[in-house]
């Protein structure tokens, strides 16, 4: 498994692993993946495993080894197509850590991100998600709309099942639960 300072402290190891896992899917689009890899590499919170999922695409899977590999991003290369959800689970299968952090790989992330959801999970135990809003912004990086959901047990409650109100690209979420409660299936 390859290693990284910035990511993977020396300590770490199979049996002792970061506390986040940050997973991205990719699928035909390697070349957005640059400007994620940056913001993810730049959070204030860097004790984590980084975890690509090639899509099936035996192309991606070389470009990201070449790319990614040297960062201490553990890739981990499907035969079949999984399609989003598919491969999300496998990162949830695949996550050494007792957090996971969804990124897709054209998404950008504020520094903050993963210390904000680290610190939110470890004062709510009973907490198995959570997620944040999204802002949409075009090829020149300017804003251009933003989606807001609702934030709390309630209106989460009322409102999943009428739309899905969890951002997947912002969500952090307990994998060990997820895994029991059969997400994504």
């Amino acid at each position: 498994t390859p290693t990284n300072d910035r990511n993977t402290p020396p300590n770490s190891t199979v049996d002792n692993p970061p506390p986040v896992t940050v997973c991205r899917r990719v699928y035909r689009r390697i070349s957005a993946c640059d400007e994620t890899s940056v913001r993810v590499l730049r959070q204030s919170f860097t004790n984590f495993e980084g975890l690509m999922i090639t899509d099936g695409d035996p192309r991606d899977a070389g470009r990201s080894e070449r790319h990614y590999g040297d960062q201490g991003i553990r890739i981990i290369k499907t035969t079949a197509r999984l399609g989003l959800s598919g491969s999300r689970n496998a990162g949830l299968r695949e996550a050494r850590s007792e957090l996971i952090a969804f990124i897709d790989s054209d998404d950008w992330c504020e520094p903050d991100r993963l210390a904000t959801q680290v610190a939110f999970l470890g004062r709510h135990p009973d907490h198995v998600l959570v997620g944040g809003a999204l802002r949409f912004v075009n090829e020149m990086s300017e804003i251009i709309g933003s989606r807001s959901y609702p934030q709390n047990d309630d209106e989460i409650k009322r409102t999943i099942v009428i739309y899905n109100c969890i951002a997947k690209p912002t969500s952090m979420a307990r994998p060990r639960s997820m895994n029991e409660a059969g997400e994504g299936r």
